[in-house]
C-alpha cells in the first residue's frame, strides 16, 4: 500500500520526494491577516499547512522536499525568504505541540492526584454508615474520583498520543 502512495509522487536525483506546491505569487501561501509580518513572522495558509502535513503524513519516514512553484515567479530573494518562512512557521508549530503536550501530562496528574483524593475521602467519609446521607456523599465523591482517574488515563492513552 505504501508504494503506491509514494507512486504518486515524483522523487528527486537524490531519491527524495518532491511535495509539490503551486500558487499564483508568494503571498498566496501566507495567511491574508498576516501580511504585515516580516516573511520569517508570517503565518502560512491554512489551506497549505494541511496540504503539507497530509502529505508529510502520507509519505511517513520518507525524506522528502518542498517544491514551490509560483506563476508569477520568484527572485533568488524571495526563495530565501519562503525558505526560512517554512522551517520558521513549521518550528513554531512544534514548539506549540510541545508545549500542549506538557499542558496535557500536567493535567493528566492533577487529575490522577485528585482521583486518589476523592477516593480516599470516600472511604474515610464511608466509615460513617449509620447515616443515609453519608453513604451518598461516599458514592458520590467515589464516583468523581473514578472520573478524575478515567480522564488522566484517556488523556495518556487517547488524547496524548497523536500529539
Amino acid at each position: 500500500m505504501k508504494k503506491d502512495i509514494l507512486d504518486r509522487y515524483e522523487k528527486d536525483a537524490d531519491g527524495s520526494v518532491i511535495v509539490h506546491i503551486s500558487a499564483q505569487n508568494i503571498f498566496e501561501i501566507y495567511n491574508y491577516f498576516d501580511r504585515a509580518s516580516s516573511f520569517s513572522k508570517k503565518d502560512l495558509n491554512e489551506e497549505l499547512v494541511t496540504y503539507i502535513i497530509e502529505c508529510v503524513n502520507e509519505i511517513d519516514s520518507e525524506r522528502f522536499v518542498l517544491k514551490f512553484n509560483f506563476i508569477d515567479g520568484i527572485d533568488d530573494d524571495g526563495k530565501e525568504k519562503v525558505s526560512k518562512s517554512i522551517k520558521s512557521y513549521f518550528t513554531y508549530l512544534q514548539v506549540l505541540e510541545k508545549e500542549q503536550m506538557h499542558r496535557q501530562i500536567k493535567n493528566a496528574f492533577i487529575l490522577t492526584i485528585l482521583g486518589f483524593v476523592f477516593i480516599f475521602v470516600s472511604l474515610s467519609i464511608e466509615s460513617f454508615k449509620d447515616k443515609f446521607f453519608y453513604e451518598v456523599l461516599s458514592e458520590g465523591v467515589m464516583v468523581a474520583g473514578w472520573v478524575s482517574l478515567w480522564e488522566a488515563i484517556a488523556t495518556f492513552l487517547i488524547k496524548w498520543l497523536p500529539l
